[in-house]
């Protein structure tokens, strides 16, 4: 009796489903695409995009600016200053890094400036700072840790954490 009526009510609901003002639509789920939200933009105001396009860097900070540096020196915050030469392999490789770093949350507020030894090899022998690649972590206008052609993500953020520790 059984293999009759399933015949049947199937064709029943086929003439109820196909009859119109009773057919059911099915609505497609609504799929909304995920959104990203863009990392939060640096403190550092003049960070450069070729990182992100695998261009050479040429800035992952802002210029050094000798009356801000003072006003924050003198305010006893910690500074980073990053020695660049466009030209040298070690700093192209850092500078990579040091461009995802610095928009990190942890390491986006941190104050610090880039120096051109180029174009100020003046203010790099302030600092008695004559290779690419060097970064120092100053306080009060003293040089509290050097780093020389750092290249490793790893070992660059341990040491930028010492800034916070000062």
């Amino acid at each position: 009796m059984k293999s009759r009526l399933f015949p049947f009510n199937a064709l029943l609901a086929f003439l109820f489903v196909s009859q119109p003002g009773h057919a059911t639509t099915v609505e497609k789920p609504k799929v909304t695409e995920p959104s990203v939200a863009a990392p939060a933009a640096p403190a550092n105001p003049q960070v450069a995009t070729q990182a992100a396009t695998g261009a050479a860097v040429t800035g992952v900070t802002r210029a050094f600016d000798e009356p801000t540096y003072k006003r924050l020196s003198e305010g006893g915050i910690p500074v980073v200053l990053v020695f660049s030469d466009s030209r040298d392999p070690i700093w192209q490789k850092q500078a990579q890094l040091l461009s995802v770093i610095f928009r990190e949350i942890e390491f986006a507020k941190i104050q610090s400036f880039q120096i051109d030894l180029v174009a100020n090899h003046q203010v790099a022998n302030q600092f008695n700072v004559s290779s690419p690649g060097t970064i120092l972590i100053m306080k009060d206008g003293i040089e509290r840790v050097r780093s020389t052609k750092m290249t490793g993500a790893d070992p660059m953020r341990k040491m930028l954490r010492l800034q916070s520790a000062l």
